[in-house]
């Protein structure tokens, strides 16, 4: 894909280039993939781009697209190659330019039976068309308004139109991971705002490969969950057993890290990107594989003992924050490496789960007069306090939830 060059803007080592890029090019030479950038949050609703095709017709001006190429070649006259790009921003805008055009491919397919396609009714259209659209992802409303304009500006040539409509991008060269993200968040600062848990996950993207490769305990499978795949206020409600939260897994290590509970919130994430934190800083090799491990066998032992209270308890952000800040503030006190800590852990929780004490958790819990406390902080300041005493006590005597939820109410 060929761009030519209107202006370049250095940062460093990275270079941005203003570029204008004819549009049939850019869509016809998207990556199968296009849609699968991990920094992306996905396709959301859009009227007003869903009216796309009027501004795409006229050849109207559509505001510029931002990529990261990630194989280019400087030619001469002005022009750069692009043999490999990600979309930073304008996602939204570039699948719905996506499906118009396979929308007009259809519409000369169609051509070539259906005669008078130009004059059929967007119900019509439906009726005949629906299942092909449906597999393009379009809609009768696009066909209806290509075959509106085919009927009202006859002779028209559809792929000529798209040719002769040029689109401007910024296209930037050189940007480590981390760059990508602070971009993206800055590209849509103006826009719907992307939610805590989400920044939090683009943030630890390189943790993804350390997490996935420790796969199964006996026959539960580790599975990892986005915010884009399901958003965190509702994982509770459809989890299976060995489906984690990456967003839930990202603030129990930074909870255990800290040796304390850690709330997902603007700050957090502000504190981060200020900082050069790297979690891998922190690890031997082995701590993912004892992290995914603990939890995996933590998970189908409340399972066996607690059926589905079980299976939503450890789904809570405040129940694995709490857990891994307790073990934290254990590393701490008795200073002991992750390792040993684990072991701990292990033969103190896994031995007997019954001890959790899980239904007088939840009924202590459902208790709590929400007007009067933030019960998401009381209740990982309880599962923080209740685990590290378990941890503590020698006898192994049950958690008595009521204390633990008693002492941290505010």
């Amino acid at each position: 894909m060929l761009a030519e060059i209107k202006a370049v803007k250095n940062e460093g080592n990275k270079v941005c280039y203003l570029c204008e890029i004819n549009l049939k090019d850019y869509i016809t030479n998207l990556p199968h993939d296009f849609m699968n950038y991990e920094i992306q949050r996905g396709i959301v609703p859009n009227k007003y781009l869903d009216n796309l095709i009027n501004t795409v017709l006229t050849k109207s001006h559509i505001p510029p697209l931002t990529l990261v190429v990630e194989e280019v070649k400087v030619l001469k006259d002005n022009k750069i190659e692009i043999r490999k790009f990600k979309i930073l921003d304008g996602l939204q805008r570039t699948y719905r330019l996506k499906v118009i055009w396979d929308t007009i491919e259809l519409f000369i397919r169609l051509l070539k039976t259906e005669k008078d396609i130009e004059k059929y009714t967007q119900y019509k259209l439906s009726r005949l068309f629906g299942e092909e659209l449906s597999k393009i992802n379009s809609s009768p409303l696009v066909l209806s308004k290509i075959s509106k304009y085919v009927n009202e500006h006859k002779g028209i040539d559809l792929i000529t139109l798209i040719e002769q409509n040029n689109q401007w991008f910024e296209i930037w060269d050189n940007l480590s991971p981390r760059d990508e993200v602070e971009k993206m968040l800055i590209l849509n600062a103006g826009h719907k705002t992307v939610q805590p848990k989400l920044q939090l996950e683009l943030l630890f993207l390189n943790l993804i490969p350390h997490l996935e490769k420790h796969k199964w305990i006996n026959d539960v499978q580790f599975k990892l969950m986005r915010e884009r795949e399901v958003p965190s206020a509702q994982f509770s409600k459809r989890r299976a057993v060995g489906e984690f939260h990456f967003s839930h897994l990202i603030a129990a290590i930074l909870s255990l890290i800290e040796g304390n509970t850690i709330t997902t919130n603007t700050s957090l994430i502000n504190e981060l990107q200020k900082s050069s934190f790297d979690v891998l800083d922190y690890f031997e090799y082995d701590f993912f594989e004892s992290f995914i491990t603990f939890l995996l066998s933590l998970d189908v032992k409340l399972r066996d003992c607690y059926g589905e209270e079980g299976t939503q308890w450890i789904s809570r952000e405040t129940v694995i924050v709490g857990i891994f800040g307790s073990m934290g503030r254990f590393i701490r006190e008795s200073n002991l490496d992750y390792s040993s800590a684990f072991k701990v852990y292990e033969d103190k929780l896994l031995s007997d789960v019954s001890h959790l004490n899980i239904i007088e958790y939840n009924k202590v819990r459902s208790s709590l007069n929400l007007s009067k406390v933030n019960i998401g902080n009381v209740a990982k300041k309880a599962v923080y306090e209740g685990i590290y005493g378990f941890i503590k006590n020698t006898d192994l005597s049950p958690v008595n939830w009521k204390n633990f939820f008693k002492g941290v109410q505010r």
